[in-house]
């Protein structure tokens, strides 16, 4: 099946991943879930400041970023069979964040951070699904996470020659909320 997500404004976007999220059922009781996101930007401003009309200075600011994601789950049906279902279910998921900002001040160098995050977890849900009818379902879902993160920074300042490197980890829980979705089946 491929799964899309209902949002507030009830279009169709992205379920558990942003490229694509695909759910294979292996009996009537049990599936399997994969989701791949890949998300990049790419943005530059630039800032002009005057007194009076006259320009005082500009800032330039060039933001660039990739960021990868691949969750699978097992899922569980607690009434197989039935129109409505029950599920619960969960599985692993990595991640990893790459981002770059520039900025310079009046066309002279300036500051380049970089950053580069790694991620991994379990992720778990419980919800509901309703088949409508052959091949087309409705879904609630509210999920968590537990992960693992790790962060790499650097920071350069090419006026004064100053660089900076500072890492950061960190472990927790996180609330996915609630997602509800429809899920076309081939």
């Amino acid at each position: 099946a491929l799964q899309f997500q209902i949002t507030e404004d009830f279009t169709l976007g992205s379920f558990q991943g942003s490229i694509v999220s695909v759910k294979y059922h292996s009996s009537d009781r049990s599936a399997w879930r994969a989701g791949l996101s890949l998300d990049f930007e790419s943005t530059s401003e630039e800032l002009a400041s005057s007194d009076d009309g006259v320009p005082v200075s500009t800032i330039a600011y060039d933001r660039s970023g990739q960021a990868a994601r691949l969750d699978l789950q097992y899922l569980r049906h607690v009434r197989g069979g039935t129109p409505l279902r029950f599920i619960f279910g969960g599985g692993p998921f990595a991640g990893f964040t790459n981002r770059t900002v520039e900025s310079s001040r009046d066309d002279a160098a300036g500051i380049r951070e970089e950053s580069d995050e790694w991620s991994a977890g379990v992720s778990a849900l419980v919800g509901a699904e309703w088949f409508v009818g052959a091949g087309f379902s409705l879904h609630a879902e509210y999920g968590f996470e537990f992960s693992h993160s790790r962060q790499e920074m650097k920071a350069e300042n090419s006026l004064s020659n100053l660089r900076r490197d500072r890492d950061a980890e960190s472990t927790g829980f996180v609330s996915r909320g609630v997602l509800f979705g429809v899920s076309a089946y081939f």
